[in-house]
């Protein structure tokens, strides 16, 4: 595959998606090390700190994946305004590695204000590269005889990102995580449907409906589960947040079972972040749905769990891409990061989530149920606390390993 400008700019950005993921996952460790000691100011400030770069990680890797998309549309594999991207490229990498740490220090606008920026960038790039035409048509127009036969027109897969990205960057000053769940999950069905065809023998038409019909499904019951509790929920409600989940699952299973001799880990990062959702959404947010289990189980309980497994789930889509971007542009048919990391990553965003909801469940009981003093029920609690640090450190583990992988394998 020819290395255009394009390709070599988008590479640059995934470098930086997996520094600012690696920063996220070591704050996030270290945050975890500081409640315990306990020392709640650093704490919170590394969890403030680890929370920013996980939301510039997850944006960065969605603007690297429209804009891969994009190119991948056109027949010189580049975009048409390559020295505005080149300006977006460096003045994204520059603020996202430094504002957060600088915000500490100096009196800075708002960083939620940056992925609103970027994102409005991004899409007006991609816009300007593709047939407008297509945008808004199901049937394209057939190609004039001077366009030839190849016009860049627009997918399933890249209306959706567009439409995820923009929500969840311009909602993200007033909703902050949340918006990154109502607009992230529509950004990854997307790409997710969009790696099928490229591991797997499904069709092109198969993945377009799949993802339409999947990625609406899956933000409406991101959607819910976010809203929730408001009233009493009817039990329609409560399958609409739980199958989502397990047909997303179903769609992956199809696609893992007639696999074509690809050996890239997209597919398996793509089966986590199912899963990841399967997890927040189907059984920790069925119950999460009822006005009386949310208020007993409170903002710091099992609703952060959910969100911290479905936030898992949309940086586990990222690193697919990344997989499965670095080898094509590599034109090598083999694994970037290798299976360890895999693993590692894994086993802490799963087990993490799950450890949380436990812990959860306990200051629940503790707290709630039995009335126990303050004192006596964090002494209580401390040592499960300690144990659901130990997915922290294995997810720091492996994404630094992934990281080592992409440096090791750099084109």
């Amino acid at each position: 595959m020819p290395l255009t400008t394009t390709r070599r700019l988008i590479y640059r950005l995934g470098g930086l998606t997996v520094a600012l993921a690696v920063l996220h996952t070591i704050l996030a460790l270290l945050a975890a090390v500081a409640w315990l000691l306990p020392d709640v100011v650093t704490a919170q400030t590394l969890a403030h700190l680890s929370a920013d770069w996980l939301m510039l990680a997850l944006f960065s890797g969605w603007l690297l994946a429209g804009l891969y998309l994009a190119q991948d549309r056109r027949s010189a594999a580049r975009l048409r305004d390559e020295p505005a991207l080149r300006g977006l490229v460096a003045a994204w990498s520059v603020a996202a590695l430094l504002l957060p740490p600088a915000r500490l220090l100096l009196p800075l606008p708002p960083l939620a204000l940056l992925p609103a920026v970027a994102a409005l960038l991004c899409v007006a790039l991609v816009f300007r590269s593709l047939d407008a035409d297509s945008l808004l048509r199901a049937r394209p127009r057939p190609p004039r005889p001077e366009e030839g036969t190849a016009r860049a027109t627009w997918t399933i897969a890249l209306r959706l990102w567009a439409a995820g990205l923009l929500l969840a960057a311009l909602l993200y000053p007033a909703a902050g995580r949340a918006a990154l769940i109502a607009g992230g999950l529509p950004v990854s069905v997307a790409l997710l449907f969009w790696l099928m065809p490229r591991y797997s023998q499904v069709s092109a038409a198969w993945c377009a409906t799949g993802a339409l019909a999947q990625g609406s499904l899956l933000t409406l019951a991101g959607g819910l589960a976010l809203l929730a509790p408001v009233g009493e929920v009817a039990g329609g409600l409560l399958w609409a947040v739980v199958l989502p989940p397990v047909m997303l699952l179903a769609h992956l299973y199809r696609a893992c079972t007639r696999h074509q001799p690809v050996y890239t880990l997209a597919a398996h990062y793509s089966v986590l972040a199912g899963v990841l959702w399967l997890a927040a959404l189907s059984v920790l947010g069925g119950p999460l749905l009822f006005p009386g289990i949310a208020a007993l189980a409170g903002p710091a309980g099992l609703a952060a769990a959910q969100h911290n497994l479905i936030l898992g789930g949309l940086l586990a889509t990222v690193l697919a891409v990344l997989n499965q971007m670095a080898a094509e542009l590599r034109g090598e048919n083999r694994r970037v990061t290798g299976l360890l990391p895999f693993w590692l990553i894994s086993s802490g965003m799963l087990f993490g989530g799950l450890a949380q909801a436990a812990a959860a469940l306990v200051a629940l009981y503790l707290d709630g149920l039995l009335r126990l003093e303050a004192g006596r029920s964090a002494a209580l609690q401390l040592p499960l606390a300690a144990l659901a640090s130990l997915p922290a450190a294995l997810l720091a583990a492996g994404l630094v390993l992934y990281a080592l992988g992409w440096r090791a394998r750099r084109i």
